[in-house]
């Protein structure tokens, strides 16, 4: 269901893109898609890590965690987000909106750690 849910919005994004005659899609790089001068960032839970650990992004791009592993995980930011726990196949999107470095774990399992830097 978030899979189908992910789909009709990077659907809908893409119809909005062209729409407005800025209809730059680059699908080279299997971890993001660039529209309208936004990208959509890719991180796979599995292996008890985050890959890739570290991203650097800018304002406005999304990233979207999915929990490929067995075992339940969290995004939980330093600063206080989180995602709450995921199960097998879910996922978490959350889009940056302001500059600066944001570092976070896996409430559960403390030793995975991450870092997001958006300029």
């Amino acid at each position: 269901m978030k899979i189908q849910f992910i789909t009709f919005i990077i659907i809908l994004t893409l119809i909005n893109g062209c729409s407005s005659g800025n209809s730059t899609i680059n699908t080279n790089d299997k971890n993001n898609i660039q529209y309208i001068g936004k990208q959509i960032y890719t991180v796979d839970i599995s292996n008890f890590a985050f890959n890739p650990s570290e991203l650097t992004i800018k304002i406005g791009d999304t990233i979207t965690w999915i929990n490929q592993d067995s075992v339940q995980h969290t995004i939980t930011f330093d600063s206080g987000l989180d995602s709450g726990i995921l199960s097998k196949g879910q996922n978490y999107p959350h889009t940056f909106d302001k500059a600066g470095a944001y570092t976070y774990h896996c409430k559960i399992h403390p030793s995975m750690k991450g870092k997001v830097i958006v300029k």
